[in-house]
């Protein structure tokens, strides 16, 4: 059983099992590693506005660069710390095969209705399509781990 699911399964709250998650890490990341991230989304922010050109040729180089700081400080100054960027890694290519499935999946939907497109009726097909989405995870959740949910 996951760390995870016995969290979930042996404590009563969400907020027990994050804290039972939380103390088996021993030791916490430092706050400076959100200063990268921050100036990477500063700079997403300003740079086509205030260097466009430097911006356009460069910003690859910048965002690997600052990424490249917290990888660093992961690979070299922590214990464990291949093991996370291994981790880590596991779980962007898992994510990206979402993505991907998501794009591929929702490239081929066409919905017709006798009416003119609107943002109302825009609105109204999203906020239905994300009704029926909420019902059927609700229902895998509960029949693929019904122990989470006996004391219901």
């Amino acid at each position: 059983m996951s760390k995870a699911l016995y969290a979930a399964v042996n404590h009563e709250t969400a907020a027990k099992a994050a804290v039972h998650l939380l103390q088996s890490s021993h030791q916490l990341p430092p706050v400076w590693l959100a200063a990268p991230f921050i100036l990477l989304l500063l700079m997403i922010a300003t740079g086509p506005l205030l260097y466009p050109h430097f911006w356009e040729h460069h910003y690859t180089k910048v965002s690997v660069g600052l990424g490249g700081i917290v990888a660093g400080y992961y690979g070299f100054a922590r214990a464990e710390g291949g093991t996370i960027l291994l981790h880590s890694l596991e779980e962007y290519i898992s994510f990206l095969a979402l993505i991907a499935a998501l794009f591929v999946g929702s490239g081929g939907i066409l919905i017709r209705i006798e009416r003119k497109g609107s943002p109302l009726i825009n609105g109204a097909l999203l906020l239905i399509g994300a009704l029926f989405s909420n019902l059927i995870g609700y229902r895998c959740v509960h029949a693929s781990y019904p122990a989470l949910y006996a004391h219901q």
